[in-house]
């Protein structure tokens, strides 16, 4: 088990999102009831660029996992996609 002393909270963010979006799609339990299914995917779209319909709470979790293997920053990520894209 690895312990981080500080942890960015931007990481942090993305990897409880990812979590919360893997136990929608396998459950349908939300993580609180602040949350809806709705909000999970609003927030997905924010880190990953990309615009999610009803129901891609897996695919939204898998593109999550995908930017943090990849290390980069995701919150910075869709900036970064938005101009390599110009």
């Amino acid at each position: 088990m690895t312990i981080v002393d500080n942890p960015d909270p931007v990481l942090l963010q993305a990897i409880t999102l990812k979590h919360a979006l893997r136990l929608y799609a396998k459950t349908g339990l939300l993580p609180n009831r602040q949350t809806s299914a709705t909000k999970l995917l609003q927030i997905a779209t924010r880190v990953t660029g990309k615009s999610y319909k009803r129901g891609q709470h897996a695919k939204a979790a898998e593109d999550i996992e995908k930017i943090l293997k990849a290390g980069t920053d995701p919150i910075n990520h869709s900036q970064q996609l938005s101009e390599e894209h110009h």
